[in-house]
């Protein structure tokens, strides 16, 4: 196994074992940081005027944010602040 390949199997592991380890909080925690980190990659590629890994990372944050945490919004006891989250459906 190369280091690449053991790094990004390292790295998967590792999210892994906190999801599976985190509170509810924990998970909406990583999971907007993951939609930021894909952000922040898109605006690297735009400068780069890197197309392709652009609309990667953009997908990737929109997948996140209507897969991951708009399945977690609790729509009988979130009150008002999930009354008012726009849910994709």
């Amino acid at each position: 196994m190369n280091t690449s390949a053991a790094e990004t199997l390292y790295t998967h592991v590792d999210i892994e074992s906190q999801v599976l380890n985190a509170s509810p909080y924990q998970l909406v925690q990583i999971l907007f940081d993951g939609a930021l980190s894909a952000l922040k990659r898109a605006v690297i590629y735009i400068e780069q005027n890197n197309i392709q890994q652009k609309i990667r990372a953009i997908s990737k944050a929109i997948a996140i944010i209507n897969e991951g945490l708009n399945s977690g919004v609790d729509l009988e006891h979130g009150g008002e602040i999930a009354e008012n989250i726009p849910l994709s459906t």
